[in-house]
């Protein structure tokens, strides 16, 4: 079987398009508060602000931690957040 890495900020990135073509949200979220904030590329600040105003990103200890890959628990919950919205 193979296995298959998805990150955070991918996941995101995903919610925020599928979002975006569907109604076009508008990221208003601040990621002030997260101290790896400026790890954040530059295509993916929109739907990372998005996400975190919209709390389906959290973070962990004050932080984004973006470089590192989603675990199946933050995958699930990141997707979990998105299908709960607007219920």
């Amino acid at each position: 079987m193979r296995r298959c890495h998805i990150g955070k900020i991918q996941l995101a990135f995903a919610a925020f398009l599928i979002k975006k073509y569907s109604d076009s949200p508008t990221a208003s979220g601040s990621l002030d508060s997260f101290s790896d904030s400026a790890s954040v590329s530059s295509y993916a600040v929109n739907a990372m602000q998005w996400t975190v105003a919209n709390d389906i990103v959290n973070g962990s200890n004050g932080k984004l931690n973006l470089k590192n890959n989603a675990t199946r628990a933050e995958a699930a919950a990141i997707l979990m957040r998105y299908c709960e919205m607007g219920k």
